[in-house]
């Protein structure tokens, strides 16, 4: 989920150069648009999404909407889009699609006032269904996880400040999913715990709500997600949030396989014409493309443009924080300017928010060393202090 603005956000920005990103190499020359100078910096490299002809991609939806057991829901599920999944192992090679279908509430038996979704994982060779997640009688849950426990959750945050004052189009982060034990499952006593990277845009950039937000990271999660979202109770998955696609704050399955310490490189950024959501986990691709055009720039709250660890549980975090045994951090954070060019954050902030509404901001008792800006490290090192849901 995204932290509640209590401020009214700046209009969106937009430029009439059309960013256009390539894949980098990992040590280039490029503009440090911070310093206003040429710098030696590390860039991501990040994996384009792949083009698939119009055929392909009806092949692959009709195979979704193919499910039989599809219609004993609903007789109007509709097309929303398509991510990928791939390998870079022993070269590029995008192996499956996800694809999300939609049905309107008022189509199906159980009333969802988010409509309802099918979350389908196809075989781009073989245009079969490997596996589906669908609402039927015997399970359909509406909301899932963006409500579960707390209604409202605590945070404690890596913040791009950078996007305060300036303008950017997207962002890049590295952190790891971390080893931990299964008791953390009950210990989170039907909430969850997910590091997420975020970047936010304003309304009218492809994006229904009044904020938009675009999220990758982890999740360790004591609760079901939504039917539709690949999302099972007392499970760990790498997840994300589009909001410009799907009109909610659900985390989504990426569909791919979680490795304890593994480093998830991930780029919220310009692909072609949108902002799209790719990373890079080991040998694991994964691409997204969302519906915010490339030329509009991130809102100016840096609270979701940042790096955040999110609690739902509203129990003491120090009930769960042990069972997390490997480091919780992030690190070589960069920001995109308007011709595409990369530059790491020239400023980060560590903060925590309680779950109370208006959100007030403090200096984090939870990451206790380190910061995202100029390439920096942070450390959740305390996770016993994160605030709780409530």
């Amino acid at each position: 989920m995204k932290i509640q603005n209590n401020k009214t956000k700046a209009a969106t920005i937009t430029v009439s150069m059309m960013m256009i990103l390539a894949i980098m190499t990992s040590s280039v020359i490029l503009p440090d648009v911070n310093a206003g100078s040429t710098a030696q910096i590390t860039t991501p490299i990040r994996p384009l999404p792949p083009t698939l002809s119009a055929t392909d991609n009806q092949t692959i939806i009709h195979a979704a909407l193919s499910i039989p057991a599809l219609k004993n829901w609903s007789n109007s599920w509709q097309y929303v889009n398509t991510a990928f999944i791939g390998t870079n192992s022993p070269t590029e090679k995008w192996e499956y699609a996800i694809v999300t279908l939609k049905a309107p509430s008022k189509s199906s038996p159980v009333a969802c006032d988010l409509d309802w979704s099918a979350w389908i994982k196809i075989d781009l060779a073989t245009r079969k269904v490997i596996s589906a997640d669908y609402p039927s009688m015997n399970a359909h849950v509406c909301h899932g996880i963006t409500g579960a426990n707390g209604a409202n959750h605590g945070y404690s945050i890596a913040t791009q400040d950078d996007v305060i004052s300036s303008s950017y189009y997207g962002n890049y982060a590295e952190i790891k999913s971390p080893s931990f034990s299964s008791t953390v499952y009950s210990h989170l006593s039907g909430g969850y715990v997910t590091q997420l990277q975020n970047a936010e845009w304003n309304s009218g950039t492809g994006c229904s709500d009044a904020h938009c937000i675009e999220q990758i990271g982890w999740l360790l999660t004591a609760a079901t997600g939504c039917t539709g979202c690949g999302i099972s109770a007392n499970h760990n998955y790498i997840a994300f949030v589009d909001e410009s696609n799907y009109n909610d704050q659900h985390l989504r399955d990426t569909g791919l396989s979680w490795v304890n310490g593994q480093t998830l490189a991930s780029s919220i950024s310009c692909s072609s014409s949108k902002q799209t959501i790719t990373t890079t986990y080991g040998t694991q691709l994964f691409s997204q493309i969302t519906k915010i055009p490339c030329t509009s720039a991130q809102d100016h709250f840096q609270y979701d443009n940042s790096v955040f660890l999110e609690n739902s549980d509203t129990l003491a975090s120090s009930n769960w924080s042990g069972d997390i045994t490997g480091t919780v951090s992030a690190t070589n954070a960069f920001e995109f300017n308007s011709s595409g060019g990369s530059s790491n954050w020239s400023a980060s902030s560590n903060k925590d928010t309680t779950c109370v509404v208006p959100h007030t901001y403090t200096t984090s008792t939870v990451i206790t060393s380190g910061n995202l800006k100029s390439g920096g490290t942070a450390t959740w090192g305390s996770l016993s202090n994160e605030p709780v849901g409530c």
